[in-house]
């Protein structure tokens, strides 16, 4: 007896229908693949981290293991951001609590792992999750059909894979509780249940602790909400829903540390003033009926009233700087256009704007089914229709925006895929059904015009798609290999063991920011900044400090209480946003983006090959130095390639270095001369390196 057999006997015992026992096999399987692409690092390379933020997130995670939210949230630590300290306050606090559960539940279930095992393995977990969300959403929006479909792509969509692949224990993997709030809003404008809108408030309110991309979540209700009221076709459950939804999420969200400032925000007090209009508006038709008015009159001088003194007082606010407009990241990502001005945030690899391979990675060459199923909510233009198109769109102007946003944009477009096939095959699948049923006389199908049943034509449709789709997974399966390995490289590992053992926790170390939270806490020792970009003056100090000659960067350094330099041959070209950065936010220091930079050519001019990041890359590499003047300098340069090589150190003692591939990591050891010995420095650190703030 074949298996599947076997199992259809099985499942017939239960009384499941051969139908759903085959989509239930079929999710089950796509669950299984996209977990297993997932942990493809773990089962490759083993245990490991990547990336940078999560460093600190498992930090976090292991604070909430040991002290409790409370203690979490109250701890402070002086290794970071020196001499200043920093606080996991500023993070989202649900990252490290799934991390803490997941660790939790394993161990319980008897599967015994240690913290950084188990927060390793979460953002696979949850990734895999959100496949069966995705099914769920494409359900709730058509049917299964679209559901599956939508599961599948997710499942091996390498744009969704990227940022819920083991390791990536970043906020990204909170992407299912947005998932999760659409699900249940769109549940809730449909069916009016209380038990909806209730989920809705409460995953709506985890989005808030969990990633700023709440505003995005927020943001799509007030924009349905508008475009219904415009329209005229808010409903009793469109009032429903918005009416309790918004106000009990921004309150979930609101009692942490890191989003006390949103009470505040201009988000926020949109999204209550739409609440209020809501509420004005129902309220009209009660006044209608009580002064027997008509309503269309009540109406509009209570909206006209209320929408007035609304906008009068939110620019009131404003102007008297009670109420915060959406500045910084945010603001970039609606007006991309303000971007170059931020050097500092753009320094970020993911947050430069998208390109089309993005997309395509979302939904490989499936994506070709996205204009039909865009034509499809055009011409239905129902409540779920709205929502979903609301989705689309912003999901492709935010992924372009941004790129790591293509995190939320995948499952989304694997939806609008899946919709858009069921809308192709529609017409065809009525002949396979039965539903289609043409006349029995030859004369009448000529006379109306059907010939014939167009078997064929449905077959080839078909086929095609179902080769779009065997494309789609096998380039899914195919590109989700290439982000298996780990970027956190043995040879990093060698210098932070190196660092742990011989260096103080009290020592601080100089390295651009990308490396801060690595080298703090693999390290044990202490930074000036890391990638909890918040003092964009520190990130200047930095960049001035590794691009000053050595002669006057070691005064800089003696101020800062340096002992140790980590350089990285990566640097070479970040050096650029090295440049810039202190050029923008430590001009007192000397940095000039026009004496560093030639802007024609892109390329480093003649200053920045006597700096001290290049003193410390260029170091005993001989002619390996000479092509990287040719290759980063401008051009007037590499005739005299050569004369850049450095053969000798006044200040610094090269201690290690470590190769990993082509590319390397240096350890210096700074020797103060004795004419800044009399120089005063920053205090060293505490000797305990944290402190519990009080929280009242």
């Amino acid at each position: 007896m074949r298996l599947y057999e076997k199992v259809s006997n099985f499942f017939s015992v239960f009384k499941i229908p051969k139908e759903t026992l085959l989509k239930i096999l079929t999710l089950a399987i796509a669950i299984i693949v996209g977990f297993i692409l997932r942990v493809q690092p773990i089962v490759r390379y083993g245990i490991g981290q990547r990336e940078y933020d999560t460093f600190v997130q498992y930090f976090a995670a292991k604070l909430l293991l040991e002290k409790g939210l409370d203690g979490m949230l109250a701890y402070h630590d002086f290794k970071f951001w020196y001499p200043y300290g920093n606080s996991p306050s500023s993070l989202y606090v649900i990252v490290p609590i799934l991390g803490v559960i997941i660790f939790l539940l394993l161990n319980a279930l008897g599967i015994h792992v240690d913290l950084l095992t188990a927060t390793i393995v979460t953002p696979a977990i949850m990734g895999s999750l959100a496949v069966l969300i995705v099914y769920l959403l494409g359900k709730e929006i058509k049917d299964s059909t679209v559901g599956l479909i939508a599961a599948i792509i997710t499942a091996v969509s390498p744009a969704h894979i990227q940022r819920t692949i083991a390791g990536f224990f970043d906020n990204e993997i909170t992407i299912c509780f947005v998932l999760l709030a659409i699900l249940f809003f769109i549940r809730s404008i449909k069916h009016g249940k209380s038990i909806d809108i209730l989920a809705c408030s409460l995953f709506s309110g985890i989005v808030i602790l969990s990633w700023g991309i709440w505003r995005y979540l927020i943001a799509i209700y007030v924009v349905y909400a508008v475009i219904r009221i415009i329209s005229g076709t808010l409903d009793n459950k469109d009032r429903l829903t918005l009416m309790i939804v918004i106000p009990i999420s921004l309150g979930i969200g609101i009692i942490i540390p890191r989003n006390y400032e949103i009470a505040t925000g201009i988000e926020s007090a949109a999204a209550l003033i739409i609440v209020l209009i809501i509420m004005l508006e129902y309220f009209a038709t009660i006044l209608a009926k009580i002064f027997r008015s008509t309503r269309a009159r009540m109406y509009n001088l209570i909206i006209m009233g209320g929408l007035a003194l609304s906008i009068t007082g939110a620019l009131a606010l404003l102007a008297a700087g009670k109420l915060v407009p959406i500045v910084g990241k945010f603001a970039s990502v609606l007006n991309p256009f303000i971007r170059e001005q931020m050097v500092t945030y753009i320094s970020v690899a993911e947050n430069q704007p998208g390109i089309w391979t993005n997309f395509y990675l979302a939904a490989g060459p499936a994506i070709l089914f996205v204009p039909p199923a865009i034509l499809a909510m055009i011409e239905k233009r129902t409540k779920t229709d709205i929502v979903l198109l609301l989705l689309t769109v912003t999901s492709f102007y935010f992924a372009a925006s941004i790129t790591r946003y293509i995190v939320l944009g995948a499952p989304v477009l694997a939806i609008v895929v899946g919709l858009g096939i069921d809308y192709v095959l529609s017409p065809y699948a009525r002949f396979f059904s039965g539903r289609f049923i043409l006349h029995k006389a030859r004369v009448v199908r000529r006379y109306l015009g059907e010939r014939r049943i167009p078997k064929g034509e449905a077959l080839g449709v078909y086929l095609i798609i179902f080769l779009v789709l065997s494309i789609t997974v096998i380039h899914g399966v195919q590109v989700s290999g290439f982000y298996a390995g780990y970027d956190y490289t043995d040879a990093e590992r060698a210098i932070f063991g190196y660092l742990k053992k011989y260096a103080s926790p009290n020592d601080v170390v100089l390295s651009w920011w990308d490396y801060g939270y690595r080298c703090t806490i693999a390290a044990n020792v202490t930074t000036l900044s890391d990638n909890g970009t918040g003092n964009s003056t520190q990130m200047g100090v930095v960049g001035s400090m590794l691009m000053l000659p050595p002669n006057k960067s070691i005064i800089l350094m003696r101020m800062y209480n340096v002992k140790w330099i980590l350089v990285y041959s990566e640097d070479l070209p970040k050096a650029i946003w090295m440049i810039r950065i202190a050029s923008a936010h430590a001009p007192m220091y000397g940095i000039s983006e026009d004496a560093y930079l030639n802007k024609e050519e892109f390329r480093y001019k003649e200053p920045f090959f006597y700096s001290v990041l290049w003193v410390c890359l260029a170091y005993g590499e001989g002619a390996n130095a000479d092509t990287w003047v040719r290759n980063y300098g401008e051009t007037k340069l590499k005739d005299k390639a050569s004369q850049f090589r450095v053969e000798s150190l006044s200040y610094f003692v090269l201690v290690m270095k470590k190769t990993e591939g082509r590319s390397f990591v240096k350890l210096y050891r700074l020797v103060w001369p004795e004419e800044l010995s009399y120089l005063p420095s920053f205090p060293a650190v505490f000797n305990a390196s944290s402190v519990l703030i009080s929280t009242r």
